[in-house]
């Protein structure tokens, strides 16, 4: 699940001379994609702060003729189904429960409770056949962006522009 992808520069059609400017800036770039991909990393990493089993973060970099690109990915599921919420929840939780985790605040507290049925099956056995209402979405990339963007353009404008912008 590609959370942030950042794409730097793009070069196309250059002279040989202009051609050497831009591999120097995609270099730049790159360097600071590195950067920028372990800040956000560790953003992400602030929301699962108090879980038993973390997610494992992906960090891939790729130049293609558009640009430099990095990509912050997970493949968990519980992750997923947080950060995007859902419609449906096929669990019971606890009585009381509170969530480790809200929308949009990146952190991760010690929460309360859990699931004391899990599944279709499970809750269909205990005479429950409807599902009970969806995870609200906590919308971590969002926050991440709000707080992180302009000062990731300025830096893209710096290594791209220079003393020009």
């Amino acid at each position: 699940m590609p959370l942030i992808q950042m794409t730097a520069i793009s070069s196309k059609d250059l002279s040989k001379e202009a051609d050497n400017i831009v591999k120097q800036v995609r270099a730049n770039a790159r360097k600071a994609l590195k950067t920028w991909a372990n800040i956000f990393k560790v953003e992400y990493l602030k929301t699962t702060a108090t879980w038993k089993r973390q997610p494992i973060w992906n960090i891939s970099f790729e130049s293609t003729s558009e640009g430099e690109s990095a990509t912050i990915s997970t493949n968990n599921n519980i992750y997923r189904f947080l950060h995007d919420g859902t419609s449906i929840r096929w669990a019971v939780m606890s009585n009381p429960f509170e969530p480790k985790t809200t929308s949009r605040i990146l952190g991760s507290g010690p929460g309360k409770g859990g699931a004391i049925l899990k599944g279709a099956k499970a809750m269909g056995k205990a005479g429950i056949q409807t599902p009970m209402p969806g995870i609200k979405a906590r919308e971590w990339t969002q926050e991440i962006l709000r707080i992180h963007e302009k000062p990731f353009q300025e830096s893209m404008d710096k290594i791209v522009f220079g003393d020009y912008k």
